[in-house]
């Protein structure tokens, strides 16, 4: 996969042979390492309203336990309708590599973004959304970031939430979207049916966040066997 360039302008998108793995509302240096040692490609911390939600000095010491490491997964940072100027500083002051927005962010702003920052860009489809308007949106947002500075994260809609509600994303439209764009399918996934996602969605990357959880905390054996399942789903 691809591995960090300190120049941030130059992060690309990991490449890997398989199944790209992002464990998401990651809040404690401990938990990070557990995720990077099992092979996770991508850590995520949560900028937004969430009681995932980590400050920039925990954020900077997470990435300092990484930066110990002999290699290091790529460091996703993630808001949901922030400023530009406030993703901008935070992402400078704690060195991310790649910035997800996950809110209602337009096309515009994920562009704004994507001028400093690569992106993942998190969609939600209501229950009863066809595949063209899916699409459509996909559409409206590549208009303005082509290539490899902007990757869809398929969530789960939820009126008024943002992710990690456990619930699981609409994986037959997640499944016609693969086939046109490399996709991260995030929502409801667990140890248990990441294989089956894998299989039956055929995503770019898959993303974790209350599945590897235990009474509301991350949990060790959970994001071991997670991302065990998931390296095993991708040769598979």
């Amino acid at each position: 996969m691809s591995r960090v360039i300190e120049n941030r302008g130059s992060v690309e998108m990991p490449a890997v042979n398989g199944l790209v793995i992002k464990t998401c509302g990651i809040m404690t240096a401990e938990h990070a390492v557990a995720a990077a040692e099992g092979g996770a490609h991508m850590i995520g911390m949560i900028f937004a309203r969430s009681r995932r939600n980590v400050s920039i000095e925990t954020a900077q010491s997470i990435r300092a336990a990484l930066d110990a490491l002999p290699s290091r997964p790529l460091l996703v940072g993630v808001f949901v309708n922030e400023m530009h100027n406030t993703i901008r500083s935070t992402a400078e002051a704690v060195r991310l590599d790649i910035v997800q927005l996950s809110g209602d962010e337009t096309p515009s702003e994920v562009a704004d973004c994507a001028d400093h920052f690569p992106v993942l860009k998190a969609l939600r489809f209501p229950a009863g959304t066809s595949f063209e308007s899916a699409l459509d949106e996909f559409k409206s947002y590549r208009l303005l970031v082509p290539g490899e500075r902007l990757r869809f994260v398929v969530d789960t809609y939820h009126p008024g939430e943002y992710g990690g509600t456990g619930r699981l994303a609409d994986w037959g439209i997640a499944a016609e979207l693969a086939r046109r764009e490399e996709i991260m399918l995030a929502g409801g996934l667990t140890p248990d049916n990441v294989v089956q996602a894998a299989r039956e969605v055929a995503p770019w990357g898959v993303d974790v966040s209350s599945g590897i959880e235990r009474d509301g905390q991350k949990d060790h054996e959970l994001i071991e066997a997670f991302i065990a399942n998931a390296r095993h789903a991708r040769t598979h």
